[in-house]
């Protein structure tokens, strides 16, 4: 547990309102929340901030960590306890349903309880730019990468120079930033359709949303730390479940007016054409196989059946290709 006491670092505030809201989910990340949390409370700032913490009726020690940093940072950590799992309910929108309605800051940052920041300045730093850029709806950082299972980091070595809404709807940029997103808290917090709508991608919606709202800045210098292990939600999710993720966002952005029409069916040849120039053809064959289910029309079902045709004769072409080579 940290050092530092609670008298310590509201000494360094310069008001009361807290500036920052963070806001971090947890479940079941009792090997992993105390080095979360820690992180957070390093934060030398010149602002106030608070810890928004929904615990989804964790079935280990996690609410027991929570509940003793609580005690001793009565005034900067307040949790939420759940005794039923929300998300077996709601599938997604755990922080605009849970945490973001509370925040009080201006800025709302985002980390989950298996990830931590690594920069004792990430706030102050972040902060200060979008105060000094008011075009600017949200900044992230480079993460390095944490695998459990190889007990290795990874640093991405790819240097982003620009995020734009179309990088965003169709490659995910920003997929690994949970951990270092700070975004101005109205543009998100006055969307209020999170029950109307099956959004089972909720970060990278709200990473539309930002984009819609302002501009995007990117940070290359790393500040904080994703971990990657096979009790993620997303990582624990068997291929099949993947792809009907995505097909079920893509069509909530079709049914809603953020995606530009020059988009929607785009995305579909995009990701199949990707996959199948990867030699990924088993992926695009259960893509496609989802995809029919949701075309209504049999013009529409026929397209997709010659195009799963087209590809199975690809697969097979390649494969024939590589034992004569």
């Amino acid at each position: 547990m940290i050092e530092r006491t609670e008298a310590e670092i509201i000494s360094n505030w310069t008001n009361k309102e807290p500036i920052v809201s963070i806001c971090c989910l947890s479940y079941n990340h009792e090997a992993y929340i105390e080095e979360s949390i820690d992180s957070f409370l390093m934060q030398e700032t010149t602002f106030p901030f608070e810890i928004l913490i929904h615990d989804d009726a964790s079935t280990d020690n996690t609410q027991k960590i929570i509940k003793k940093y609580q005690e001793l940072f009565p005034q900067i950590i307040k949790p939420i306890y759940q005794t039923i799992n929300q998300k077996s309910i709601y599938k997604s929108g755990m922080n605009p349903r849970f945490n973001f309605p509370r925040a009080i800051g201006k800025y709302i940052a985002t980390c989950e309880g298996d990830d931590y920041w690594t920069d004792p300045l990430k706030l102050q730093k972040q902060v200060d730019f979008l105060e000094a850029n008011t075009k600017y709806a949200a900044t992230f950082h480079k993460n390095k990468i944490y695998f459990e299972d190889k007990k290795e980091f990874e640093t991405p070595n790819d240097i982003i120079q620009e995020i734009t809404l179309e990088k965003i709807l169709y490659e995910n940029v920003l997929g690994l930033s949970t951990c270092s997103a700070l975004f101005v808290g109205y543009n998100i917090k006055r969307f209020n359709d999170w029950n109307k709508f099956e959004i089972p991608f909720g970060d990278w919606f709200i990473w539309i949303l930002c984009a819609k709202n302002g501009r995007i800045n990117y940070d290359n210098n790393t500040k904080g730390v994703y971990r990657i292990h096979n009790k993620g939600i997303w990582n624990s999710a068997d291929q099949t479940t993947q792809i009907r993720n995505n097909l079920t966002f893509q069509r909530f952005l079709d049914s809603w007016y953020y995606t530009p029409a020059s988009l929607k069916n785009d995305f579909y040849l995009k990701y199949l054409t990707l996959k199948t120039h990867e030699n990924k053809f088993h992926e695009a064959i259960i893509f496609l196989k989802e995809y029919i289910k949701i075309k209504s029309t049999v013009r529409g079902r026929l397209a997709l059946f010659l195009l799963y045709i087209r590809i199975y004769s690809e697969m097979i072409t390649n494969y024939l290709l590589s034992k004569l080579l």
